[in-house]
C-alpha cells in the first residue's frame, strides 16, 4: 500500500488540507527562514501522458534533503478531485470552464456515476463542451491534474449558467 502525506494551507486563498503524493520520513521547519525541509522515502505522483515535463517530481531515496515548495521552475504535479455530488434528478452538464492563473500543464476530467465523462487538456479560460451526453443518475464529480493554480472548474447544462 502506498504511503502519502498531508499539508495544511492556511492562506486565505489557499487549498486547505492537501493530500501529497509523497511521504516524508523526516521534516524540519526552519523558524528563521520559514522554509520546510523534508527527507522523502516514497512518491506516488500521478502520471499522465498528457502533461509535458514529466519527471518534475523528486526521486525519493530516504537520504536526500528537499525544500518544500522551493523550486518555482519545477512544480510537482497534483491531482485534485472535488466532492461527490449526488444528483436528485438526471443531470447532464454539456458546458464546462476552468479558470486558472496559467495553463502550463492542466487536465480536466468529469465523472458521471463513477465513469469518465471526459478528459481534456485545458489551454484557456474559454468554455468548452464535455464528452458523452449521458445522464448522471446518481453522482457527478470533477477532477483536475496539473501544475497550474486553478480558481474554478464550472459545469452546467446550459451555457448561460456558466459565470461571466
Amino acid at each position: 500500500m502506498a504511503k502519502a502525506g498531508y499539508a495544511l494551507d492556511f492562506k486565505p486563498d489557499g487549498f486547505g488540507l492537501i493530500e501529497l503524493a509523497y511521504h516524508a520520513t523526516a521534516v524540519h521547519a526552519d523558524p528563521v527562514t520559514d522554509n520546510l525541509y523534508l527527507v522523502l522515502d516514497e512518491n506516488d505522483e500521478p502520471i499522465s501522458p498528457y502533461l509535458p515535463g514529466a519527471g518534475t517530481a523528486p526521486i525519493p531515496d530516504g537520504q536526500t534533503l528537499y525544500q518544500f515548495d522551493g523550486d518555482d521552475a519545477s512544480l510537482m504535479t497534483y491531482l485534485w478531485r472535488g466532492r461527490l455530488n449526488l444528483v436528485e434528478q438526471p443531470y447532464a452538464p454539456a458546458f464546462h470552464r476552468v479558470q486558472a492563473a496559467d495553463f502550463d500543464a492542466l487536465i480536466a476530467r468529469a465523472y458521471q456515476d463513477g465513469n469518465v465523462m471526459f478528459e481534456r487538456v485545458i489551454t484557456s479560460n474559454e468554455e468548452f463542451r464535455g464528452g458523452r451526453r449521458n445522464l448522471a443518475e446518481v453522482s457527478y464529480e470533477q477532477e483536475i491534474i496539473g501544475r497550474s493554480r486553478v480558481r474554478a472548474f464550472e459545469s452546467a447544462e446550459d451555457i448561460t449558467e456558466i459565470g461571466g
